[in-house]
């Protein structure tokens, strides 16, 4: 799967392999835009695994799970982004949001597990990966 290779790509520790976190994140509502929730989901995964302290990976990967009716995962996404952030009022407004939704109130999580996907052709064997227009560009394989 997709995820797979990005995340041996990932470490190889390749000094040359390029990872924008908003990248990465108009690429994750893109396809949530577009009613592919597992894909997005897949990415902001990515997201937050590579960037695991910046606040606006959880909000959006609690976003999409959100989106797919998960609130456990939802409300432990948020809130972890409301830790690392707390002036995020989306997140704290999200958590309050999802809290009254729920019918017996907020258990933990046991784990949210996001999917995989399958990265194009076109990139399997670059070396930059851009993941605003899903192309690559580079004339080696890293591996």
């Amino acid at each position: 799967a997709g995820t797979v290779l990005f995340r041996q790509l990932v470490a190889s520790n390749d000094s040359e392999l390029y990872f924008d976190e908003n990248e990465f994140n108009r690429l994750g509502y893109r396809f949530l835009g577009q009613g592919e929730v597992d894909e997005a989901i897949a990415v902001f995964q990515l997201n937050v695994d590579h960037f695991p302290d910046s606040w606006n990976v959880y909000d959006s990967l609690g976003e999409a799970y959100a989106v797919k009716g998960d609130r456990d995962c939802a409300i432990e996404l948020y809130r972890r982004s409301v830790e690392i952030n707390p002036e995020n009022t989306n997140g704290v407004q999200a958590v309050e949001r999802l809290t009254a939704q729920s019918d017996d109130g907020v258990r933990p999580s046991s784990g949210c597990e996001a999917p995989t996907f399958p990265i194009p052709a076109v990139a399997r064997g670059a070396r930059r990966f851009s993941a605003g227009t899903r192309t690559a560009t580079a004339s080696r394989a890293p591996w």
